[in-house]
């Protein structure tokens, strides 16, 4: 969504930004406001007399977004025509959720938990969104990507931090999921996937 917001009034500056949350109140434009910032893509425009050139140039960033947009748009088509083999998953696996070495304190448990990650992701790539009408994707790189994704948002561990103190699990995830550790992972690993399935 394109998002534009101004106090009318020159008491707040105009705002300008792309963002995949839907703007319906409140809450709504501060978490679009929050994502846009993370992502370095928010134009705020104080009112002064050279806020028309301003505009001009927030308008400017706002059609490189969309052109971005429209790369991943490419790059998400392209991996639905790829079909994976055992030894393309495998590689990916190995990619995403690398095993721990062997001779380091506390290897065990962290190789416990990582064939656990790499289970889940398995099981997910192969239930394929539940086949919810996703057949044409299936066994594909975007199917590998997708369950990445639904990993990454719904079963990895949402740590409880003092600075997330109050908020729920499902609230420290969608926090994750969109401007955290877990933003940034499923981006690296629309890289993986992209550059193991040329």
């Amino acid at each position: 969504y394109v998002v534009a917001t101004t106090s009318h009034d020159g008491s707040t500056s105009t705002k300008l930004f792309l963002t995949t949350v839907r703007v319906i109140c409140r809450n709504t434009l501060q978490m679009g406001i929050r994502q846009a910032k993370s992502n370095g893509e928010l134009a705020a425009i104080k009112h002064t007399r050279m806020s028309h050139d301003r505009l001009a140039m927030a308008r400017t960033q706002l059609v490189n977004a969309g052109y971005t947009i429209s790369t991943l748009k490419n790059q998400l088509q392209a991996l639905s025509t790829r079909q994976l083999d055992r030894n393309s998953v495998a590689s990916i696996l190995d990619r995403l959720f690398p095993m721990p070495k062997a001779k380091t304190e506390g290897a065990d448990a962290a190789s416990t938990r990582t064939e656990n990650k790499r289970a889940m992701f398995l099981e997910l790539f192969e239930i394929n969104d539940g086949n919810g009408g996703f057949d044409l994707v299936k066994g594909t790189a975007y199917n590998a990507y997708n369950a990445f994704t639904e990993y990454t948002d719904h079963f990895a561990v949402a740590k409880q931090t003092a600075q997330k103190d109050g908020m729920s699990v499902d609230e420290i995830r969608a926090e994750n999921s969109f401007f955290g550790a877990g933003a940034i992972a499923k981006g690296n690993a629309l890289e993986i996937i992209l550059e193991a399935t040329k």
